[in-house]
């Protein structure tokens, strides 16, 4: 269950607001290197401090992360945290290498 939580909060987290910025904002494709720019900046001060990322810090000044319940759900504080912050200390740095 640790495991599926830290892959939600990876999907709503990293591209959710990167496909926003696309199809609800005037930004080109052309012009995404800079969100994708911030996307490993943000990923690798996760690594360092995986609370930022578990309590849904947002990639950068001009990215949105739409909450929901589900979203809301998942930022919830859970008793396993302390798992899913060891999957996450593997996963996004491999993220921000990609």
């Amino acid at each position: 269950m640790a495991g599926l939580k830290a892959l939600a909060l990876i999907s709503r987290l990293v591209p959710g607001p990167l496909w926003y910025l696309l199809e609800y904002r005037t930004i080109h494709v052309f012009d995404m290197y800079i969100h994708y720019l911030q996307l490993v900046i943000f990923l690798n001060e996760a690594t360092t401090d995986m609370k930022y990322f578990i309590n849904g810090k947002m990639i950068g000044d001009a990215t949105v992360v739409k909450h929901d319940p589900i979203l809301e759900y998942l930022l919830a504080p859970w008793e396993h945290d302390d798992k899913i912050m060891i999957y996450l200390q593997v996963a996004l740095p491999a993220l921000a290498e990609l």
